[in-house]
């Protein structure tokens, strides 16, 4: 995945807005292009192995880092906040001997 480099103040952004809903597989939202740039501005990621997140089968569980690096054009009037939101699967399963296995 390369890095994303939007500029807003010149209007490249389409990538980020398309992965807004592609990475979260909604095709329906309230949030237009211009809510967008003006004051809804999300990043979604899709971090799967093979970008599968929405769909229905799973994933094996690796362990690994997350970084996050971040830069801008210009400094900001303000103070902003980043929020980091993460959905993990995880599996419980229960064999015909009865026995529980977890992996959360």
């Amino acid at each position: 995945m390369s890095t994303y480099t939007p500029s807003y103040k010149n209007d490249l952004f389409a990538r980020n807005y398309l992965s807004l809903f592609t990475d979260l597989a909604q095709h329906n939202t309230n949030v237009t292009l211009e809510k967008y740039k003006d004051n809804t501005c999300l990043y979604v990621f899709d971090l799967t192995q093979d970008f599968s997140a929405s769909d229905p089968f799973m994933n094996v569980a690796r362990s690994g880092d997350i970084s996050i690096h971040l830069k801008f054009d210009e400094d900001f009037p303000e103070t902003v906040t980043l929020l980091v939101y993460m959905d993990m699967q995880s599996l419980i399963e229960i064999d015909k001997s009865r026995n529980i296995f977890t992996d959360y």
